[in-house]
């Protein structure tokens, strides 16, 4: 499985390729920051689904959290692309 996500990193879009290393396992991979700050978001996260919710190598919880929304739609629905 790979899918591309959009997740907003301090208010800028920051686009990541998600792909799956085992079951309930991804890594999203940084492609493209269209923020003008000087610190990016990282180049890689190792993301884990848990009972309830999302958590990852990163200390940003909503990044995480919505990582894993595309992840669990692209699930529900089938669709490459979201």
């Amino acid at each position: 499985m790979e899918l591309k996500a959009v997740v907003m990193y301090k208010g800028e879009p920051a686009h990541y390729s998600i792909t799956s290393e085992k079951r309930g396992i991804f890594n999203a991979r940084l492609l493209k920051y269209e923020g003008k700050n000087a610190k990016t978001p990282p180049e890689s996260i190792l993301i884990v689904r848990g009972i309830r919710h999302w958590t990852g190598s990163y200390n940003e919880p909503h990044v995480i959290e919505e990582l894993g929304r595309a992840i669990e739609e692209r699930n529900r629905t089938g669709d490459p692309a979201s």
